[in-house]
């Protein structure tokens, strides 16, 4: 908890409270609060779970929003989408919220001439490829995709499983045409 006042006396009370904590009723000096900063409300592990995501999708549009204010609030959202039915990633697609999102770098692989780094002074091209190529090899790109891209591919959401996709050698193939039907 955190109480401020500016030189005329305006008070600002700021309290934090934990996703699954009760916000429902709080109010300071009579009022319902007008602001509400959501940060990182998943963990790897319980982003996973179908029940907590439900939760905690509850505490936001049933406990958060009826809790601020009814005509002047505002909510700030931050965080990584974890998969496609986390809240945050429904809210980013929504036409109801105001989105935006800074994936590291505005494409990856790219050569490093076309490299727009979001962070100059933080990610360089050399830093993101160092990790791209480290994920790549451990077979882990997704969490290049969702950290740093913020993309989100879930593999139970595919049409097409990575194991069913065959990669061919162009040359081989044109070696040995009488192998193959084309169309």
């Amino acid at each position: 908890e955190c109480e401020l006042a500016n030189k005329d006396g305006h008070r600002l009370f700021v309290k934090g409270f934990g996703v699954s904590t009760g916000v429902r009723g709080f109010t300071r000096y009579g009022n319902r609060p007008k602001v509400a900063i959501l940060d990182d409300l998943f963990t790897d592990k319980n982003a996973q779970s179908p029940t907590v995501v439900a939760d905690i999708e509850t505490i936001i549009y049933n406990a958060i929003e009826q809790a601020l204010h009814p005509s002047k609030r505002k909510f700030i959202w931050t965080g990584t989408p974890f998969n496609k039915k986390d809240p945050l990633y429904k809210a980013t697609y929504s036409k109801s919220w105001n989105a935006s999102v800074y994936p590291v770098c505005n494409a990856f692989p790219c050569a490093e001439e076309d490299f727009v780094s979001a962070w100059e002074d933080r990610f360089t091209y050399e830093s993101i490829k160092f990790t791209y190529d480290k994920l790549l090899d451990n077979g882990k790109i997704d969490g290049f995709n969702q950290e740093l891209m913020l993309r989100i591919i879930s593999d139970e959401d595919r049409i097409i499983s990575p194991m069913d996709i065959i990669w061919y050698d162009r040359k081989e193939v044109l070696n040995n045409k009488h192998k193959y039907n084309f169309y």
